[in-house]
């Protein structure tokens, strides 16, 4: 499953939040704003960080096995409770059929059964099937004189678990630079690896890292290849069973050297920074084309400098094995970079992998509550290749493949933004320490986009208050918008609880200051975010800072969500279009529906003009009412038809016209009859009835009819829903609507639910709770009769 965050893994799938962003609400100067529900991004990234109870839990250096139609995802364990350094007591296992739901399937092996290892340093990783069976390359610390070393343990399923062979392939002492013998490319003539390319010699954590790649040769026989190192890159071919290295000399001994078993494996063109070029975490790859044939250059993905970056070389097939040549980005200027440091990990580690048509990028952050370089997470971004087989930068992010980052625009619809940094390449006495905290955020409408753009999530310091968010950087992922205390200022910072994992619900000591409530905005437009640290504390734009003030009825604290994707088809409902001559034209009850880019939509109420006071309301005819809308510099018009007649013309109600859109812009859909059903939000309706006038505000009523996941822990049912882009009141739960949903547990019901029919939530988790309004709570709590399934003894009723 999967994040958002975290624990919404287990529970993010489990969970379902019909959540609705409310129309803005006409309110006096003086009144109390009230709280609405935004929606909320619950995937994207991280995509693993739980347990089997959905508890947090850390782990890093991802490697990937596509085996048929479900990947499968490993992990070392973090399980340092606090400080650096790394403790790491077992290999975790996740898997998904989609990339966004991921499931923890457990622990595939304990390194307290690796007799070798020292019990606590499940390193890096790769998990490969071959003949039937699975194989885990792994590394770890000798418990004995030696340093870290690389083995393999065999397992029959690919959740393990995995059993590991008695002892490593080769002990760290075989692999030194100051005595591997390699070919000067140039001259041809035999040299050490140490002399000619200024190596480091062997050390203690060398031997780290594996990775491996099948290749089959002009014969057709088939190589196994595994390539691993820190600082120092190595390559040698493994038997046929994977179990051992090949003896390519013959001489009954494994030993390193150009005409040997172990060959060293040099990158040319990579840029040294403080001493660093390569350092650790190789991946190999290549492409495949529709048919799943290998062609073109092979890839090594891997981690360069301190702190690391993501990196990728090639090499040409003809020299892949013990004379590979390996390029920095393919020797194509200004390629070769991919990720620049993490904001929140001093290491990284790539995994690269097809699944379904698309390629994948997958690393490692500390971007989880408490997180760090030594409480990792895992993430994932789609990869593009170039037509030349170069690579474009990846830019770490919130959101990853399935999370929805968006803008929020200040009343002057000037974008939020944090001061841009880049994240640092050197440890803390460099640029800046980690972890990055209090960086200034300001209404900018200079900003760089990714600065600019936000991923509004579930409220850390309690998911199941649906008017709490958080807010996070989308290209700082870890990092939340966060009220202070001192200077009243919101500023940008790590979670990072004082270097000491959260609890187990992802709660640490910053939580409440990275909350917000949300409330309807002062005057009826957009939101205004009350900090949850800070009661009556209001998030606000003074002299260009985002700050706390303690009042609410201003514009400074209005803001509006709105999506980092330009506009690229519009409509409206409005809902009177025939008028008397003589009267005013109307343009309150237009409602405007705004396309973007990404597919997502928004509804707005105003922030439009039209030409309403320049049509002639005296004479009869047929007159086009022009609505403008500008967003982000990008203006769109439609036409709506609007019929005056005189009473001597209306001998029947005119029929209402159909909405005439100009340009690029689609139809409305046509208004749902009685009996349709529909799905939004993973809530199932029946129309129960049509009203065209619209003379409540609404087009009609439906009723709750069941729910897309039976295993939801939590469901809002919202006062309207819309359907085919009309709004329809909630007035009625069906008969056996959540019956059985063994794990419902969280249930707000909307203002408008009159009715629950029999049956409606038997069979439900046995202290569920039902939130309900003020003004909804006592007909909501006489319509939950105990016929209903609610069950007095163990379930409650919650006034919100």
């Amino acid at each position: 499953m999967n994040k958002k965050k975290l624990l919404s893994g287990i529970l993010a799938a489990a969970m379902l939040m019909s959540t609705v962003i409310l129309p803005p609400q006409t309110v006096s100067a003086a009144a109390e704003p009230t709280e609405i529900v935004l929606d909320k991004s619950t995937l994207g990234n991280p995509i693993a960080g739980f347990n089997e109870n959905g508890e947090i839990t850390y782990a890093g250096d991802p490697n990937i096995l596509v085996d048929g139609d479900t990947v499968y995802l490993y992990v070392g364990h973090d399980d340092t409770s606090s400080g650096g350094g790394y403790t790491m007591p077992d290999y975790l296992c996740y898997s998904t059929q989609d990339l966004k739901e991921w499931k923890y399937e457990g622990v595939v092996m304990d390194m307290a059964d690796v007799a070798w290892s020292d019990n606590g340093s499940a390193w890096a990783a790769q998990v490969t099937k071959h003949n039937g069976k699975y194989y885990m390359l792994y590394c770890a610390e000798n418990k004995g004189s030696y340093g870290k070393e690389v083995g393999v343990a065999v397992a029959d399923s690919p959740t393990g678990p995995f059993v590991p062979q008695a002892e490593p392939y080769f002990h760290e002492t075989v692999t030194n630079t100051s005595t591997c013998e390699v070919k000067n490319p140039d001259t041809g003539e035999i040299t050490t690896a140490g002399a000619l390319y200024g190596r480091k010699a062997s050390f203690g954590w060398e031997d780290i890292d594996p990775t491996l790649w099948y290749d089959t040769d002009e014969n057709g026989e088939e190589h196994i290849y595994m390539m691993w190192g820190n600082s120092n890159l190595w390559m040698c071919e493994l038997t046929d069973d994977m179990l051992s290295i090949k003896d390519q000399n013959g001489d009954g001994k494994i030993t390193q050297g150009v005409n040997a078993d172990i060959w060293y494996q040099n990158i040319s063109g990579i840029e040294k920074i403080d001493g660093v070029d390569y350092t650790e975490a190789p991946w190999l790859y290549r492409r495949q084309d529709a048919d799943g044939n290998y062609y073109g250059d092979f890839y090594v993905f891997f981690a360069s400098h301190w702190r690391e970056e993501m990196a990728y070389a090639t090499c040409s097939p003809d020299t892949f094995g013990n004379d590979s040549k390996w390029v920095y980005g393919g020797g194509k200027e200004g390629y070769g970079h991919l990720m620049e440091p993490t904001a929140t990990s001093n290491t990284n580690h790539p995994a690269v992998f097809d699944f379904e048509g698309k390629t994948y990028f997958i690393y490692h952050n500390g971007s989880l509550p408490g997180g760090s370089g030594y409480r990792r997470v895992i993430c994932i971004e789609e990869m593009q290749f170039n037509e030349d087989g170069s690579i474009e930068y990846i830019q770490e992010t919130s959101t990853g493949i399935s999370g929805t980052a968006n803008q929020i625009l200040d009343s002057t619809s000037t974008p939020l933004a944090h001061t841009k940094f880049n994240n640092s390449i050197g440890d803390p006495d460099k640029e800046y320490n980690y972890p990055k905290v209090n960086v200034a955020v300001t209404a900018s409408e200079d900003a760089a986009k990714a600065d600019a753009l936000w991923e509004i999530e579930e409220g850390k310091s309690d998911k199941n208050e649906d008017a709490y968010v958080s807010i996070e950087s989308y290209n700082k992922p870890g990092m939340y918008l966060k009220a202070t205390g001192a200077g009243k200022k919101v500023v940008l910072s790590r979670d990072h609880n004082n270097d000491t994992k959260s609890d187990a619900n992802g709660i640490t000591a910053d939580s409440k200051n990275m909350t917000f409530r949300t409330l309807s905005g002062y005057n009826g437009k957009g939101v205004t975010f009350e900090s949850v640290a800070y009661p009556r504390n209001y998030m606000a734009v003074e002299d260009g800072k985002l700050v706390l003030v303690d009042y609410y009825d201003s514009d400074e604290c209005v803001f509006e969500i709105a999506s980092k994707e330009n506009v690229v088809s519009i409509a409206a409902q409005k809902t009177t279009r025939a008028y008397k001559a003589g009267s005013a034209l109307s343009t309150n009850d237009i409602r405007l529906k705004v396309t973007y880019e990404d597919g997502t939509t928004q509804w707005k109420t105003d922030g439009f003009t039209t030409n309403a006071s320049a049509i002639n309301m005296t004479t009869a005819g047929t007159k086009t009412l022009t609505i403008s809308y500008t967003d982000k510099g990008v203006t769109k018009t439609y036409d709506v038809p609007v019929t005056v007649y005189t009473t001597e013309q209306k001998t029947e109600t005119p029929v209402q016209a159909d909405i005439v859109i100009t340009g690029e812009e689609a139809a409305m859909e046509d208004l749902p009859e009685a009996g349709d059903t529909a799905t939004a939000g993973g809530v199932k309706y029946k129309v129960t009835k049509v009203d065209e006038s619209n003379a409540d505000g609404t087009n009609g009523t439906v009723s709750v009819t069941g729910i897309t996941n039976k295993k939801a822990k939590k469901v809002t049912i919202p006062d309207e829903v819309e359907i085919n882009g009309y709004s329809f009141a909630v007035n009625k739960i069906e008969s056996k609507a959540f019956y059985n949903c063994k794990k419902l547990k969280t249930i707000t019901i909307g203002d408008n639910v009159k009715s629950i029919g029999k049956n409606a939530f038997k069979g439900i988790h046995r202290k569920a709770t039902f939130k309900v309004s003020s003004d909804a709570y006592t007909k909501v709590k006489k319509a939950l009769k105990s016929n209903t399934g609610f069950a007095k003894k163990t379930m409650k009723i919650k006034e919100i």
